[in-house]
């Protein structure tokens, strides 16, 4: 057997003994978009920090704006663990509410 086609055949059954995971940044972003939907003014949605902590995204306009030298301080939200994960959650519940099969 050839030595690429060797190669092929064990990266596809490789795929095969290990199903694929949802990807978790596509989820995030999908529940990203999904409070955004409901949003008036999204630079206002991003100044009060609901980007950063899912609380504050519901319901607009009723929490205090962050200060620049606090939104400073913060990292990008994908890469804060329990952001990521809460917009994922509502990323997840998004495409159930649409009725989206998300098995792989």
């Amino acid at each position: 057997m050839h030595k690429d086609t060797k190669t092929v055949l064990e990266a596809i059954q490789a795929s095969v003994e290990s199903p694929p995971q949802l990807d978790q940044t596509l989820l995030a972003v999908i529940g990203v978009l999904e409070a955004l939907r409901k949003e008036p003014d999204i630079a206002s949605w991003i100044r009060r920090g609901s980007l950063f902590n899912l609380a504050l995204s519901c319901p607009p306009h009723e929490t205090s704006a962050v200060t620049e030298p606090e939104i400073a301080k913060l990292t990008s939200w994908w890469e804060q663990p329990d952001t990521m994960e809460s917009w994922t959650r509502a990323g997840r519940a998004a495409l159930q509410k649409l009725e989206i099969d998300m098995t792989v």
